[in-house]
């Protein structure tokens, strides 16, 4: 089936960028407010390297400032000629009272009061709430919605009832594009951090100054173990092979029979 894209500018309701979105936790308002530079979207994981090379052209174009991937099969958008698509998911970026960056996803977790039937939710909102896990009065609903409004609409709604004690939206608070870790990679910077000698990296930040790669191009690397999942990664790396080790497929391993020494990607190291 072939994918369509309905493109609508962000601004085309001036006071959907300007007002204010809220939730409550632990009976306090917390105000959220929209930040009209940048947006984050969700995608089906199929279309994910597609939309990975859109945005690589936005941003050589000047269409776009800045674009991070993040896990979960989301982009980070950031730029001031923004438009919203007909993506899975939409979240404006949102700003909390600390003015730290909020991202609003598709799912609720709401503690039910003793005697409450989560059905009963479930059959008033006809499928935009659907059940993912939990159990004891307190479950995480999937939201089948299109835009974050949405999510914060329905939290709103589910906390005025009276079968429920409190409710959340699932978000991704002070979320940072920055890798504040960077200082401690020496080896894409080395300043002589950790008694080491100043200079000898891989001399990358004059590679980034002309690309960040190309969905395109697949870059084969002998090593010890890639780590899919590491959210420096995105979604970038291929399933890999491990040599005598069949369920292997590439991750770093512990020591063992096979590779005496261990070896693999640095977890202290993350963005987050």
């Amino acid at each position: 089936m072939k994918r369509f894209f309905t493109t609508i500018v962000i601004g085309f309701i001036s006071t959907i960028l300007f007002s204010q979105s809220f939730y409550r936790y632990q009976g306090e308002k917390i105000d959220l407010k929209i930040d009209s530079t940048a947006f984050v979207i969700q995608l089906s994981n199929q279309f994910v390297e597609k939309q990975n090379s859109v945005f690589e052209e936005k941003h050589r174009k000047g269409e776009i400032d800045f674009f991070q991937v993040m896990p979960g099969n989301r982009f980070l958008i950031r730029g001031t000629k923004l438009k919203a698509e007909n993506y899975d998911f939409f979240s404006f970026v949102y700003r909390d009272n600390g003015s730290g960056m909020v991202i609003v996803l598709p799912r609720i977790v709401v503690m039910l009061k003793p005697d409450a039937t989560l059905q009963l939710i479930l059959d008033k909102y006809e499928g935009k709430l659907v059940k993912e896990s939990g159990g004891n009065q307190r479950y995480v609903l999937k939201c089948n919605v299109a835009q974050s409004g949405e999510v914060l609409r329905l939290v709103n709604d589910l906390d005025t009832r009276d079968d429920v004690m409190w409710c959340e939206p699932e978000f991704l608070s002070d979320y940072r594009t920055k890798n504040t870790f960077y200082p401690q990679q020496y080896y894409l910077k080395n300043t002589g951090q950790n008694g080491g000698t100043a200079g000898i990296d891989i001399n990358v930040e004059p590679v980034w100054n002309l690309t960040n790669g190309n969905a395109c191009i697949t870059v084969t690397v002998i090593d010890a173990g890639v780590d899919r999942n590491h959210e420096d990664m995105g979604v970038r790396v291929l399933e890999g092979y491990t040599i005598r080790n069949v369920t292997g497929v590439g991750i770093p391993q512990n020591a063992n029979s096979l590779d005496p020494k261990a070896h693999g990607m640095c977890r202290d190291c993350s963005c987050f």
